[in-house]
């Protein structure tokens, strides 16, 4: 009657398809636009590779059906603060003899200040 025997019959199990999850590590070193034109990027994916020869990065990005587009990029490291938390000894000088200067015509006597006195007269 059944064409299959029931007892110790099982339906065939397929395995559910599971996307591959590719990771693209945070940073990623080439050695040139060709190196960066030949890494492999799967679709639906972006890309930052830098390049460790020169000072230049690239954006690679795919779209849905494979297809590739590079962006170029060049940067310049930042420059450092030139000032110091600490006075040169010509700084200081310049600093000094300023000083002294101010003190010097701190220390002479004012001139008497002169005042005229002025009447208010209040009208009622």
């Amino acid at each position: 009657m059944y064409p299959y025997p029931t007892s110790n019959y099982h339906a065939p199990q397929y395995p559910a398809f599971t996307p591959i999850n590719v990771n693209i590590p945070e940073i990623q070193y080439v050695n040139s636009a060709e190196s960066a034109d030949a890494f492999n990027l799967p679709p639906n994916k972006t890309a930052v590779l830098f390049n460790q020869n020169n000072d230049e990065f690239y954006i690679i990005q795919s779209d849905a059906s494979g297809a590739r587009t590079r962006n170029d990029f060049t940067f310049k490291a930042k420059a450092k603060d030139a000032r110091s938390e600490y006075v040169t000894r010509g700084e200081f000088e310049d600093f000094k003899a300023e000083y002294e200067e101010v003190i010097k015509n701190a220390n002479k006597a004012p001139k008497k200040a002169t005042q005229k006195a002025t009447e208010v007269t209040e009208d009622e």
